[in-house]
């Protein structure tokens, strides 16, 4: 559960679209994060 919270807490205003990050290209951040949080 920490993990998911660091994760969260990174997103940053993604925490709430975490289904619709599609319709968010304006911030490439949270791609680059989530593949991070993946490996970890």
């Amino acid at each position: 559960m920490k993990k998911e919270n660091r994760y969260m807490d990174k997103r940053g205003d993604f925490t709430a679209h975490s289904e619709g990050v599609a319709d968010y290209p304006k911030r490439p951040e949270h791609r680059t994060i989530n593949q991070n949080s993946k490996k970890k």
